[in-house]
């Protein structure tokens, strides 16, 4: 299995509800629709900096100054192979297709500070 874990930052300026709003009403729909079908599971994991949390989440460990505002949410998709990854790549830059994606992730991202991993997963248990 592949997982592709993305750090994403909200565009300056937009509220974190505006963000998650367009996230999960518009954004993620566009990925269903065009790559849905070689995911095994997409899943957002939304910062949440409220109250603290990023400083007690784990008693004497709290992040650098200034990390929390680095991401407002870490996106995992798994796929089944190598094949699925690189069809998923083929997809996202159909010359019909890349222009959407990059128009719809200006209104919503801080492209700047995207930052992404492919990973091979190793499952223990």
């Amino acid at each position: 299995m592949i997982k592709i874990i993305f750090m994403l930052k909200r565009k300056p300026g937009m509220s974190v509800e505006a963000f998650r709003d367009h996230y999960e009403n518009v954004h993620s729909h566009l990925a269903r629709k065009y790559i849905g079908h070689l995911l095994v599971s997409y899943t957002r994991n939304f910062v949440d900096i409220a109250g603290g949390h990023q400083e007690d989440a784990i008693t004497g460990v709290s992040n650098a100054a200034g990390e929390a505002d680095d991401c407002d949410v870490i996106t995992e998709m798994v796929l089944r192979s190598e094949e699925d990854l690189a069809e998923m790549e083929r997809i996202n830059n159909l010359p019909e297709l890349a222009p959407i994606f990059a128009a719809d992730e200006e209104r919503f991202l801080d492209r700047s500070k995207l930052r992404f991993f492919v990973c091979k997963m190793v499952v223990t248990g």
